[in-house]
């Protein structure tokens, strides 16, 4: 169950020691295994990674060294381009609200946060899901992002454009190239998902352009990807 534990999160003679030691020293672990894996392929820049789950704890523990579900807990947020180390005042134990802690900060305006100013999503989308009241409370938690519209990273890489966009039925990608190599030039859609892969193979320096039907993509926002080895870069795609 993960950290949904209820017993034996700490030991009767030891608070330091016990279930949720084991599992926030797995989570460090795997954290840092993660970004050791980003850095050394130069994306650690461009990755911030956020705990979330359904409840909280409790206050008070339970007759069996654990905690049951409450309404407030802490965040994790992990990456390079984090301002600060904390956020927030530690909790008043004195003010409890039928014994759980009260919470500082609605869970919105962080995952507002994250996606206003990290990913950069448009007021359009987060009033779809009825969250542009969090963006005046939204945090200050990022340095600029080392977004995906930039040229970094791919080696002899001097352009990329996509045109038009918004696009309808057709979009162009333009790539220019100073050097030749291998590449792969995709469209994914925000789950993740490849829709259309419009190019990979070897490829000469110079300017190249490629023509992407829409047809079949439903309206909203994709990423245009290019890959070439490690090194990804990529441009934003509205289609309308």
């Amino acid at each position: 169950n993960g950290f949904d534990s209820h017993a034996e999160q700490v030991l009767e003679n030891d608070t330091t020691q016990g279930v949720h030691a084991a599992l926030l020293y797995h989570l460090s672990s795997a954290v840092k295994a993660f970004y050791d894996d980003l850095k050394d392929q130069g994306l650690d820049n461009r990755v911030v990674t956020c705990t979330t789950s359904e409840f909280g704890r409790r206050v008070y523990d339970n007759a069996s060294f654990g905690t049951d579900h409450g309404t407030a807990a802490p965040q994790f947020l992990f990456g390079p381009m984090l301002k600060q180390q904390l956020i927030g005042n530690s909790p008043d134990l004195s003010n409890l609200n039928d014994g759980n802690l009260v919470h500082e900060f609605d869970y919105r305006q962080i995952y507002t946060s994250i996606l206003f100013d990290w990913m950069e999503t448009s007021e359009e989308i987060l009033e779809e899901v009825h969250w542009t009241d969090f963006i005046d409370s939204r945090l200050d938690l990022f340095h600029a992002p080392d977004g995906i519209d930039d040229n970094k990273g791919i080696a002899g890489l001097t352009e990329m454009s996509v045109y038009p966009n918004p696009g309808t039925t057709n979009t162009n990608i333009k790539i220019q190239l100073n050097k030749p190599g291998n590449i792969s030039l995709s469209v994914y859609d925000l789950n993740g998902r490849m829709v259309k892969q419009v190019y990979e193979g070897s490829i000469s320096s110079g300017e190249h352009r490629f023509n992407v039907s829409l047809l079949g993509l439903n309206k909203g926002y994709y990423l245009v990807r290019l890959r070439s080895g490690y090194k990804v870069t990529g441009k934003k795609l509205l289609v309308q």
